[in-house]
């Protein structure tokens, strides 16, 4: 009986934040008294998000304050969801980041509010935000300056048990052609080796012209060397996570990504058809 009435207050809670949020919106002077929490969570495309969203609330003239709380938990190991740490180059831009507390303070707790505030400004930025995320890794090994690079993004395993769609790797290749596969430097980048290496393994097409690819996980490829060779490539096939949805915001060149199965929550899609010239999409 405790543990629901918990429940039914935390989501009153939620609601009259929300309603209070939602009149910040609409009526400025409570942007004088009130201060907004933005929470900092996930990886680092979430994390750049969220950075992001509260630049942009700045902007908007909102007091903002970044809650980095999630990464107290970090050492925790009974989720079966992967606890990531704080990336060292988003913590010096929150710690280089000003900050105005208001009277009150609220969470922002609609994700899906802060992720549609956080990609528009990624988007407005993105040439000022590409040469500072590329200067993390100022080169790569992996690129082939002699061939056509292509980088695939499959995200499998924590996403595997949280995501609402994992996109088969057959699916992600199925719009390039045996040849300009076999003639590339093909890269599949991965959280997963083990698991993406027996479903490559069964694609006929990969087979046919005997197309040769290398696999590279976090041991392989450090995360800046991953963000260097996804905005880079000469084309990326991205996958339905947030690192791959910026990496294809920041990428110059031809990067395929598929908004229609990105998530199941319509509160996200309206965000794409939103800003969908600011990111490059495909669809089968």
């Amino acid at each position: 009986m405790l543990s629901k009435s918990k429940k039914i207050l935390s989501t009153l809670r939620k609601i009259v934040t929300t309603l209070i949020i939602n009149l910040m919106f609409r009526l400025p002077i409570f942007r004088r008294i009130v201060s907004l929490r933005v929470t900092v969570t996930g990886g680092f495309g979430s994390q750049l998000i969220s950075y992001h969203a509260a630049l942009k609330l700045q902007e908007m003239g909102f007091k903002v304050v970044f809650d980095i709380t999630y990464f107290d938990f970090r050492n925790d190991t009974t989720s079966q969801v992967t606890k990531f740490e704080l990336d060292p180059y988003i913590e010096g831009e929150i710690a280089n980041c000003q900050t105005n507390r208001g009277i009150l303070s609220l969470r922002l707790d609609d994700s899906a509010q802060k992720f549609r505030i956080g990609i528009s400004s990624v988007i407005e930025k993105r040439d000022t935000i590409r040469p500072v995320i590329l200067a993390l890794n100022a080169s790569s090994d992996n690129v082939d300056q002699n061939k056509f690079n292509i980088v695939i993004h499959v995200r499998r395993g924590d996403f595997c048990r949280v995501a609402d769609y994992l996109r088969p790797i057959e699916e992600q290749i199925s719009s390039l052609s045996s040849v300009l596969l076999a003639s590339s430097n093909l890269i599949f980048l991965t959280d997963d080796p083990k698991t993406v290496l027996p479903e490559l393994a069964g694609i006929q097409k990969l087979k046919t012209e005997a197309v040769k690819y290398s696999v590279l996980g976090p041991e392989e490829s450090s995360l800046y060397n991953t963000l260097y060779l996804m905005i880079n490539a000469d084309i990326l096939v991205a996958s339905n996570s947030q690192l791959s949805l910026i990496c294809t915001i920041l990428s110059k060149n031809l990067a395929l990504f598929d908004p229609a199965n990105y998530v199941r929550d319509p509160k996200y899609s309206k965000t794409f058809s939103t800003h969908g010239r600011g990111i490059y999409s495909w669809r089968r």
